[in-house]
Parts: structure tokens; sequence; C-alpha cells
């Protein structure tokens, strides 16, 4: 019986993460005073919401986000060792 090998499908690739532009801003008490006579004098730009982290909330963002990276990278190995495969055995010969 032949044996008739099925090319192997490689799905592309996902597209590239974009991130958007944003702001980082960091508030101190002075900061805050500012902020807040003008927001009193009606001067205060609008910001709208307001977000903070602690600095024990910012290091967990921080090995959360270095985790994605990591995760991505593990995953890229994988992809790559087996289309590696799938290459090797496209350039056996047939028996």
């Amino acid at each position: 019986m032949l044996e008739v090998k099925q090319p192997t499908y490689h799905p592309p690739l996902p597209s590239p993460v974009t991130f958007r532009k944003f702001e980082w801003k960091v508030w101190n008490v002075d900061l805050m005073k500012e902020y807040i006579e003008a927001l009193e004098k009606n001067e205060a730009p609008h910001i709208g919401a307001q977000y903070a982290l602690s600095p024990s909330g910012y290091e967990n963002l921080s090995y959360s986000i270095a985790d994605v990276k990591r995760y991505i990278v593990q995953l890229q190995s994988i992809v790559k060792y087996y289309r590696s495969l799938d290459k090797t055995d496209e350039k056996k010969p047939e028996e």
C-alpha cells in the first residue's frame, strides 16, 4: 500500500501587538495640591478618570506583563520547533 503524507497546514501567525499611546503621570502630594487649587478656580484641565496603583500593585503589574512576555516567547519557540520538524520531514527522500 502506498502512503502519501499530506502537507501540514501552518496557520499564519497573528498580527503583531499594536500598543496605543498612553501617558503615565506620577502624582505626589505637591502635584495633587496644585491640581486641587486649580480645580477650585475652574482652571484645571479636564482629565477624566484617574487611576492609581500602590507600589506593590505596580510591582504586580510589572511582573504580570513580564510573565505575558515570557509566555509569548515560549509559544514562539514551540511554533518554531514544530515548523522545523515539518521542514525536516520535507527534506527526507521518499523510500
